[in-house]
């Protein structure tokens, strides 16, 4: 396994591939990002996916591009979509990959993820004949930019559900904190019920589906190297 950041590191931290993966969508889409990145303090000509930068940088960069080319309700559902699970640091998705069964991902997921962003928790909830697995970043709650950061991890989140449960599937349900519907999420998700103003974001499936086994290996199809040892940018904010 690789080096694994703290869990509760004194400046909150991420892989830096999760910018990278916005900045992807971005410049996709004819957005120009340099000028933005250097704005949140983001390492402009690293492109080492495993390097940690500041959680507050990473959502400084999600907000000030909402501002400037995509609204802030649509931006991380879209970067979620288009990136999938396409960022996560290789060993962690070696790790869900090789699961025997869905249960088995999301709790090596769920003990792993600190690898992708220290203050960020994920986990199973029980709910009847249901399960929640939820993502929950205990940092800077209500900042500018954390409704994006979670918007797009949902979205990765159910990127890895699909390699067990197939491509089309949808979630019954999902929850997130926003008040308000984005009407992407709908378009994106057209079968799926969202509630808002929730304490999580979360997904909700058939408990029946955690004993499902992945329909095939996706550990070596990801378009993005992570082999580079990570780094840890802390650059001192305004």
């Amino acid at each position: 396994m690789g080096k694994r950041v703290c869990t509760s590191p004194s400046v909150p931290l991420t892989r830096f591939g999760h910018s990278l993966a916005c900045a992807g969508f971005l410049r996709s889409i004819g957005a120009p990002v340099d000028s933005s990145f250097q704005r949140a303090h983001l390492p402009l000509l690293c492109a080492n996916p495993n390097a940690y930068v500041p959680v507050h940088s990473e959502w400084l960069f999600y907000e000030d591009m909402s501002k400037r080319e995509v609204e802030a309700d649509v931006l991380g559902w879209e970067v979620g979509r288009w990136a999938q699970d396409n960022n996560i640091h290789l060993d962690l998705i070696n790790s869900v990959a090789t699961a025997p069964t869905l249960c088995r991902a999301l709790m090596d997921l769920s003990a792993l993820v600190s690898m992708e962003n220290s203050h960020l928790r994920i986990g199973i909830i029980e709910h009847g004949e249901d399960v929640l697995f939820y993502t929950n970043n205990t940092f800077g709650v209500g900042r500018p930019g954390h409704y994006i950061g979670l918007s797009y991890s949902l979205m990765v989140i159910i990127a890895i559900l699909r390699h067990f449960t197939g491509a089309n599937w949808q979630p019954r349900e999902i929850g997130i904190k926003a008040l308000a519907v984005p009407g992407r999420a709908c378009e994106i998700l057209p079968d799926t019920r969202i509630i808002t103003g929730q304490k999580l974001y979360y997904v909700r499936f058939p408990r029946t589906l955690l004993s499902l086994p992945p329909e095939r290996q996706w550990a070596f199809e990801h378009g993005v190297s992570n082999a580079e040892e990570p780094q840890t940018f802390t650059q001192k904010l305004n």
